[in-house]
């Protein structure tokens, strides 16, 4: 048994017969639930079980922004027998019915990611506070992995949701925010954040977060919580649930669109969709057991292991291996307003960017507000932001056609046509107005940034910066670092990118960087494909079979790839933009 004295992952205090479990892993940014977490948190929990003293348990987090970002996906890595998987599983659900069944109540206070395997633990607690902020989020991800919820979590979702709810969290691996969580009934109690300028505030919120739970805590211990009544919201769908035939037509729809979507080549939806209808038939006892089996089933395929190849993938790509920036990058100015600039500035200007969108015309600034203004005000309809978050928002733009304020900039990204005569005469003519620490950046698909740095009296600070369309939804950011390039240069346009949310490839100057260049053997195969008589949607039928989620043809036929395979398209207005 490990020593309650040693703990290096846990922090227990306790405060009027109730103790506090504090999460803090070791050498970590987030919690996970590995093997080191495990071997101290059942310990603990067995303790506190037994402590007659312990009147109430309260798990909480140390680790600003994040509760318990999932499991430890290494811990399935090393497991290579599907005997030791299924048991893993196994394991993991009875920790969790142990919580479940504690006749102490366990509240879990959250702030921060609550997702996959910390979310199952905090499905397992009685009782859930989470802090109402950006930060805080819920889900079951494992879907995205080429897994499920392997502890117990289809199962408890389905008792808290409605089956279609359910179904919606487990098979897109989404995450909801803390106040759709409350309003779905996940959730018991949101916390309104702390306001105030002090450096250590999301230290005080955790502080803020830990009172209200241990009065909660108190409130149940002295009150006996009664049994909980549903509203006719929720009876009525319980009664629904009965109807085997109401059951299985909203499932038959769930494995239509599943299909639709993936085309049957990714196994685990088709099995969460098992495992749920073994669970409404037969109940939990078999749907825990189903679980299991298809966790063990799933986690030795290809698919999960190649999804979680991918994964690692794209964390590595989220980390800055250049360090830190020497300066702040507080203002961004975005040349040309055309899809890809105003693009640019929506993800830029809700990440507390000051951004300046330039164009030549007013025309042209006209539908790049527009595109960005449109795309905020969807968010209020679908309830992503508020309107004062809207207002705040916006008030970080300022659209112009001069080069006004340019002094202020911190980084230029560059979206005009891909023409290397227009693209080095605008940064020729930027270098007058921009201070010396300001960035040029191009974004460019094809063009050399050595070519257009070439008259420039700072190479060392240009570089390229590759979006991709639409830029507030694809999340690859290329960005291109030619031999004169600085590492600072680098280390900022990264910082920029992460900031906005993009996961990052860093690649040469070399003919068609990485992206453009694979894509153009796929287009020169589509031509000779085109010419032996196949038709456009044959094509796009047979990639979208293959695995791709659009059409190769649809995707020759978007603005950028077109260009790439055919040449650049000249100008249609004055707009410098594409």
């Amino acid at each position: 048994m490990t020593d309650l004295q040693q703990l290096k992952n846990i922090k227990l205090d306790y405060e009027d017969n109730i103790a506090i479990v504090q999460l803090n892993q070791e050498n970590s940014k987030v919690n996970i639930l590995s093997r080191k977490m495990m071997n101290e948190f059942v310990p603990v929990f067995n303790h506190l079980k037994n402590d007659d003293n312990i009147k109430g348990i309260i798990v909480i987090s140390a680790k600003p922004g994040s509760f318990i970002a999932g499991a430890d996906i290494n811990m399935f890595e090393s497991v290579k027998s599907r005997d030791e998987l299924y048991q893993m599983s196994r394991n993991g659900q009875e920790i969790m019915n142990q919580i479940e069944q504690s006749s102490k109540p366990i509240i879990a206070a959250i702030a921060g990611s609550c997702l996959g395997g910390g979310f199952e633990v905090a499905l397992a607690c009685h009782y859930r506070i989470a802090m109402n902020d950006k930060r805080t989020g819920f889900g079951v991800p494992e879907v995205k992995l080429g897994l499920l919820p392997g502890a117990g979590g289809t199962q408890r979702l389905l008792k808290n949701l409605s089956l279609s709810d359910a179904l919606d969290l487990i098979l897109a691996g989404k995450e909801i925010k803390a106040k759709k969580a409350k309003a779905m009934g996940l959730v018991d109690i949101l916390v309104e954040p702390i306001r105030s300028d002090v450096q250590d505030i999301e230290e005080q919120n955790i502080e803020y977060l830990r009172s209200i739970a241990i009065r909660k805590v108190k409130e149940i211990v002295v009150q006996k919580p009664t049994k909980r009544k549903f509203g006719l919201m929720e009876n009525i769908k319980s009664i629904i649930m009965l109807n085997s035939y109401v059951r299985n037509y909203i499932l038959s729809q769930a494995q239509a669109k599943v299909m639709s979507q993936t085309q049957g080549l990714y196994p685990a939806p088709l099995k969460i969709l098992d495992v749920i209808q073994q669970t409404l038939e037969n109940g939990s006892k078999v749907g825990l057991n189903a679980e299991a089996e298809a966790f063990a089933d799933l986690a030795i395929t290809n698919e999960a292991k190649a999804l979680i190849s991918l994964f690692h993938g794209r964390t590595e790509c989220k980390k800055n291996k250049y360090g830190k920036p020497e300066r702040e990058i507080k203002t961004i100015a975005i040349i040309g307003a055309g899809a890809i600039g105003a693009g640019i500035a929506h993800v830029s200007i809700d990440k507390d960017f000051q951004v300046i969108l330039y164009d030549t015309t007013s025309s042209a600034l006209y539908h790049g507000q527009s595109q960005i203004i449109k795309s905020y005000q969807n968010y209020i309809k679908r309830n992503r932001i508020t309107s004062t978050e809207y207002s705040r928002i916006l008030s970080n733009l300022n659209c112009q056609t001069t080069f006004d304020n340019l002094e202020k900039c911190d980084i230029i990204i560059e979206s005009v046509f891909e023409d290397l005569k227009l693209k080095q005469n605008i940064l020729n003519e930027l270098e007058q107005y921009i201070p010396e620490h300001c960035i040029f950046a191009s974004n460019t698909y094809i063009l050399s940034i050595h070519q257009i740095a070439a008259n420039s009296r700072r190479p060392h600070k240009v570089i390229g910066m590759h979006y991709f369309s639409p830029v507030d939804k694809v999340e690859l950011l290329e960005i291109i670092r030619a031999k004169q390039t600085s590492d600072n240069t680098i280390c900022t346009a990264v910082s920029v990118g992460l900031k906005q949310g993009k996961i990052i490839i860093i690649v040469n100057d070399s003919p068609g960087f990485y992206t453009t260049r694979l894509l153009i053997f796929s287009f020169i195969e589509l031509f000779y494909l085109l010419q032996e008589g196949l038709l456009p949607n044959d094509i796009d039928k047979a990639t979208k079979k293959f695995g791709f989620h659009i059409g190769l043809a649809i995707l020759l036929d978007s603005g950028v790839a077109s260009r790439v395979a055919i040449g650049q398209l000249p100008p249609k207005s004055n707009s410098i933009a594409t």
